[in-house]
This record gives structure tokens, C-alpha cells and sequence, in this order.
């Protein structure tokens, strides 16, 4: 979107609760980790889609304008993919 719109940072957080039992516990004022406990078991599956690596990542057009130019340059999915493999490995792009 050539910066025109921001993506929103994504992360889980695990409901907690307060363990009614513990606390009636003697014992369990003494651990507060022993008074908090996962209300809900929660499962995550983990999804990874990549793009064809031919096809060409460019900002949207109607997002690049005089007063906005493109802020990106064009590139195919699979160079892109590779300048961030070779990235997260240490390797100059």
C-alpha cells in the first residue's frame, strides 16, 4: 500500500485467570505464581503461504500518487523471499 496503510502488529496472549482454590490454599499466598492459571487451553497451528515466485510484489497503484511516489521498488516473491532468508542467516543481499 506504499505506506498508506499500516498493518497491525500481531501477537497471542494467553487468557489468565484467578485460581479460586489456590487461594484458599495457606500455602498459596505465599506463590503468586500458584493463584494465576490458564482459564482455557489454547491450541495454535502455525500456517505459512508464499507467494509464486514469478509473481511481482509493487505497491498498489492507486496508493502511489504525485504527492506519495513509490516508496518500493518492484520485485518478484521470490526475490524478495530469498533477500529475507539471506538476511535472517547474516548474509549480505
Amino acid at each position: 500500500t506504499n505506506d498508506v496503510w499500516v498493518s497491525t502488529l500481531h501477537r497471542v496472549i494467553v487468557p489468565t485467570g484467578t485460581n479460586d482454590g489456590a487461594a484458599e490454599d495457606a500455602d498459596a499466598d505465599a506463590d503468586a505464581d500458584m493463584a494465576t492459571q490458564v482459564v482455557e487451553r489454547r491450541q495454535s497451528v502455525a500456517f505459512f503461504v508464499n507467494a509464486n515466485g514469478d509473481a511481482v510484489v509493487e505497491p498498489i497503484p492507486t496508493c502511489v500518487t504525485e504527492t506519495n511516489p513509490a516508496r518500493y521498488e518492484a520485485v518478484t516473491a521470490g526475490e524478495y523471499l530469498m533477500r529475507k532468508h539471506l538476511a535472517s542467516m547474516g548474509k549480505d543481499i
